[in-house]
């Protein structure tokens, strides 16, 4: 699940909760409650395809997704 963070000039900040969702063999079935970024697609999906993350990639793999 993704966390943005969203602000309105001097208001406090607004959490906005997306879900990340991803199907098919190589993933585990279920719901995690972990907080993940989009910057950890990128990863997760080099390690799926067998190929290095791109070097600019700072994200990390959701290992805990995969089967």
């Amino acid at each position: 699940t993704e966390i943005y963070t969203l602000s309105l000039h001097d208001a406090l900040p607004i959490y906005v909760r997306v879900p990340l969702c991803f199907f098919g063999a190589p993933f585990r079935p279920g719901v995690y409650d972990t907080t993940v970024q989009s910057i950890d697609v990128a990863p997760t999906l080099a390690r799926l395809l067998g190929v290095s993350p791109p070097s600019s990639a700072t994200g990390r793999v959701l290992a805990e997704a995969l089967a």
